[in-house]
């Protein structure tokens, strides 16, 4: 089982902080010799604080395009975002991460607004890999729909516990677990 630590520290205080990853592994290494085995701890990137969870709402065509489609989400308090998005793999209904106008990923890229085929995006809809989380660029970061009714749903801050659920603190983030 992986534990994300802001998950973990909302029980008690620990001391440990993602930001410092000396008193995570201080964290990691008591639980160990309590009898609770920590096979890894994973440390995720900073520079997510832009990215929300956000529901899709709407898909459609945009005339004259076979790669893009145009994609309506819920950002929570944001509200309505339309973004132009060319990954296929999500449908209605899924929770997927959102990179706000003003972001700059993890790799440099700074979000902006853009006009595509005559469609204004605010916004850009995440891969795995575009967030520094995974390998995976084949599609969207589709998140666990579970977690994403733990967290908040929709305007959770996806940070860089994305990958675990909406409602993961932006920021540096520790995940405890099997495989680190």
């Amino acid at each position: 089982m992986r534990v994300v630590l802001s998950w973990l520290c909302e029980f008690a205080s620990f001391g440990a902080r993602a930001s410092d990853p000396g008193s995570v592994a201080a964290l990691g290494q008591v639980m160990d010799d309590l009898g609770m085995v920590v096979e890894g701890i994973s440390l995720f990137p900073a520079g997510l604080d832009g990215v929300v969870v956000c529901r899709v709402v709407e898909i459609a065509a945009i005339p004259g395009a076979e790669r893009i489609r145009r994609v309506v989400v819920d950002a929570g308090s944001l509200g309505a975002v339309e973004v132009v998005c060319g990954a296929a793999n999500f449908e209605v209904g899924d929770l997927v991460p959102l990179a706000t106008v003003g972001t700059v990923l993890p790799g440099g890229m700074a979000v902006g607004k853009r006009r595509m085929r005559g469609v204004e995006s605010h916004g850009m809809l995440c891969s795995g890999s575009e967030l520094g989380l995974s390998e995976d660029s084949e599609g969207l970061l589709v998140l666990d729909p579970v977690a994403g009714l733990a967290g908040g749903g929709p305007g959770g801050s996806a940070g860089p516990a994305a990958a675990l659920g909406p409602g993961g603190s932006a920021g540096p983030a520790a995940v405890l677990g099997p495989g680190g």
